[in-house]
């Protein structure tokens, strides 16, 4: 699948209207998976993989990841990587170095900001009361008789 999605990137990058349909299928695939992860019981394959301690982890981080990734990425490395062999004169193993160090790098970042930031955020949480949707609606708010909804007439 990925030796046919090449060549459909490449077209998809020059013609807008392939592109928009390819966005919606795009989301509507990963609503689907959405939904069989959802609906899967909990002894299926599926759900082992998607409750993997891995996943998990990257779940956790996931919005300092996500934050942090595209700055980082404006960063060179500060040494040269020209130390690392070319194969077939490609700079592939270079690239795929410098792909690793800006990982671990990024999910340092991560790790720092979740535990120095969101952590002690998501402590606070016991200092506002959470409503679910099952409970009693607030009775405090008093809604003006202009504002309510309009009283059906019948004759």
């Amino acid at each position: 699948t990925v030796a046919a999605a090449l060549p459909l990137a490449v077209l998809l990058r020059y013609n807008l209207a392939l592109s928009t349909v390819a966005h919606t299928l795009t989301a509507l695939l990963f609503g689907a998976i959405l939904v069989l992860c959802l609906t899967a019981t909990p002894n299926s394959s599926l759900a082992t993989v998607v409750t993997s301690p891995i996943l998990r982890f990257f779940g956790r981080y996931s919005y300092a990841l996500y934050v942090f990734h595209h700055p980082l990425l404006w960063f060179r490395p500060v040494f040269s990587l020209a130390f690392v062999p070319t194969v077939f004169r490609s700079q592939l193993l270079a690239y795929l170095l410098w792909l690793a160090i800006s990982i671990g790098v990024t999910v340092a970042v991560a790790l720092v900001s979740w535990n120095l930031l969101e952590k002690p955020f998501l402590k606070m949480k016991r200092f506002f009361p959470y409503h679910s949707a099952d409970a009693a609606p607030l009775t405090s708010v008093i809604v003006p008789e202009s504002l309510a909804y309009p009283k059906l007439v019948t004759s």
